[in-house]
């Protein structure tokens, strides 16, 4: 426990030999400031008044409200009695075993000194009793607090307004004590964007405790946390939100079972629209402890800065980087140690992560002063390449290689599923791997985003440039044995380009869909014909031609432009003289 350190400020002036009544004036002795144990004021030889009986007063003028560790303080002492016309005064600072606490510094030498080092005791030279001045007199000193952070202080200080008779009868001795206790961290206000659809949060501020339920000292309170995106008792802008055990918050049917919202953890949260939350409270120190259990953890991130998290360093999690399999954002980017890869981008406030250890390890987030640089892959930027997260649960899939084709940094894979729905996407990266986040389907809404469980899915490798697509063939798996989804696994692959003459006419994918103004859309042709690829509206009226001629056998893929249509479902229709296939998108603005 930590003990409260007390500050004695100590004004004391006396003279201990009989009428010798200057011989002290330059030097009052150590240990009559007033301060425990020993309770000696300058009352020991000026005993002619009760201590504090005067019509005057001692102060400390521009004393902190609270003071914050290692900083220095410039304080001044106030001296006032009508009848006194010299002056002196003792000041120590002790904590409560009476040792040192801080440290005491002299501003005017001329006019006072120190004396002591364990503890220090201020005092006034001869000069400083300021002999003949009548009415007041003041001292100014400087204090460093100590850096050990220590809790409460009190500032004792006592002193003698004498009478400057040359002895020690008739003058008033006042002494005071001034309590100061150790600041807290300065509140700071933490905004954090979230987006429409599925995000992954924490917060790295202490809110206060008019956000905690009665009773409740775990953590605040998940629904007044969430409450600044309540539009009105009927509109709540949070679809849900949930923690790493599938507890959950389902604002428009007023259920909730998480019972606190824990500080070391991150929640999975799904918005209606684009919003930016704030809160406010007191920094969590960036070192903070953070348990993290064997197996899968959401967590929170405390650094108010951003830290590394590429390869082969992994800056951030370096302190239990050995015990670390996989760590994911939430936008599915990863890291894998023990292959050397991460595309995932610095970790920064406001996110909260996933990371699964292969043993209980106790976390503390680096310092910023030894992160080193920062890299930053430009391929791996979400506005160019990552697929936007369409549930709350991934899969992260590391192709190791692609051979067959000549490959270059910014090249696209992605996953395709059997129904011709894009999951997923990765950027190739400069030393030609390619991270994919693999989504799965989120079953809270009725319309199909991602894959099931156990659910089969094939890889395209995708050129932007050139509009050409090829699917990729495993060849060796490190982990996995099968292109199957499975939520919260990973796995490693050897791939080699399949450029063989498709065998059916096919629709592969649109990517994306849903989509805003423009997707690409991507198809297969067995052999020479004559081809046409139209978009239909409900009705079966054409609204686009993008293809309408010969076209060669292989895989094919053209983009449409749908800024001038309306938003809604159409119907992608392509056609040759002996066969037709249809496939729904959905076009939303």
């Amino acid at each position: 426990m930590k003990r409260p350190i007390f500050f004695f400020l100590t004004l004391y002036f006396t003279l201990l030999v009989g009428n010798s009544s200057f011989a002290r004036s330059g030097a009052p002795p150590n240990g009559y400031a007033g301060n425990p144990p020993a309770q000696n004021t300058c009352t020991a030889c000026h005993s002619s008044f009760q201590l504090n009986s005067g019509q005057g007063s001692i102060e400390l003028i521009d004393m902190p409200e609270s003071y914050q560790p290692g900083e220095t303080y410039p304080i001044s002492i106030s001296f006032e009695d009508p009848d006194a016309s010299r002056w002196g005064f003792e000041l120590t600072v002790i904590d409560e075993d009476n040792n040192r606490a801080g440290t005491i510094e002299v501003v005017d030498g001329n006019v006072i000194q120190i004396s002591g080092d364990n503890p220090q005791y201020l005092k006034q030279r001869s000069a400083g009793t300021y002999r003949g001045q009548r009415n007041e007199a003041t001292w100014d000193f400087e204090w460093t607090a100590p850096d050990n952070g220590m809790e409460n202080v009190t500032f004792y200080i006592a002193g003698n307004a004498a009478n400057n008779n040359g002895g020690t009868s008739g003058d008033r001795i006042y002494a005071r004590s001034f309590p100061l206790e150790i600041a807290g961290p300065e509140e700071r206000n933490l905004n954090v964007p979230i987006a429409a659809g599925w995000n992954f949060i924490s917060i790295n501020v202490l809110p206060s405790q008019d956000m905690y339920e009665e009773g409740e000292e775990r953590g605040p309170d998940v629904l007044l946390m969430l409450d600044q995106l309540r539009v009105n008792d009927e509109n709540h802008l949070v679809l849900l939100f949930k923690d790493e055990i599938g507890r959950f918050y389902l604002p428009a049917f007023g259920f909730n079972n998480i019972p606190f919202w824990n500080m070391n953890d991150g929640y999975q949260i799904k918005m209606a629209e684009d919003v930016e939350a704030s809160w406010t409270g007191q920094p969590i120190p960036f070192d903070t402890e953070l348990p993290i259990g064997e197996g899968w953890n959401f967590v929170a991130y405390f650094p108010d800065y951003e830290l590394d998290a590429s390869a082969p360093d992994f800056y951030v999690l370096s302190p239990v980087i050995d015990q670390v399999e996989v760590a994911k954002d939430g936008l599915g980017r990863f890291m894998l140690p023990a292959f050397q890869f991460s595309n995932m981008q610095p970790w920064s406030e406001g996110n909260g992560y996933q990371i699964k250890v292969s043993e209980d390890v106790v976390l503390q987030y680096p310092d910023v002063e030894n992160r080193g640089a920062f890299f930053h892959n430009p391929f791996n930027d979400h506005e160019k390449t990552a697929f936007r997260n369409t549930s709350d649960k991934n899969m992260s899939v590391l192709v190791n290689s692609i051979t067959g084709i000549s490959v270059q940094a910014g090249d696209h894979i992605l996953a395709i599923s059997s129904e011709g729905l894009v999951v997923g996407t990765g950027a190739v990266d400069i030393d030609g791997r390619c991270g994919i986040a693999i989504w799965g389907d989120d079953i809270s809404t009725q319309i199909l985003e991602g894959l099931s469980e156990g659910q089969t899915f094939k890889l395209m490798y995708h050129e932007p440039n050139a509009e050409i697509q090829i699917e990729l063939e495993v060849w060796d798996y490190h982990s996995g044995e099968k292109l199957l989804y499975k939520t919260d696994e990973y796995m490693v692959l050897e791939t080699t380009s399949s450029q063989s003459i498709p065998a059916d006419l096919s629709l592969n994918s649109v990517y994306p869909n849903p989509f805003n103004n423009s997707t690409l859309i991507s198809y297969s042709v067995p052999s020479q014909s004559f081809v046409s690829l139209g978009i239909f509206d409900l009705n079966g009226r054409e609204v686009g031609r993008l293809f309408n001629g010969e076209q060669n056998s292989g895989e094919h893929a053209l983009s449409w432009d749908a800024s001038d249509v309306s938003p809604g479902i159409y119907f992608l229709r392509l056609n040759t003289p002996d066969y037709t296939q249809s496939q729904k998108i959905v076009l939303m603005k």
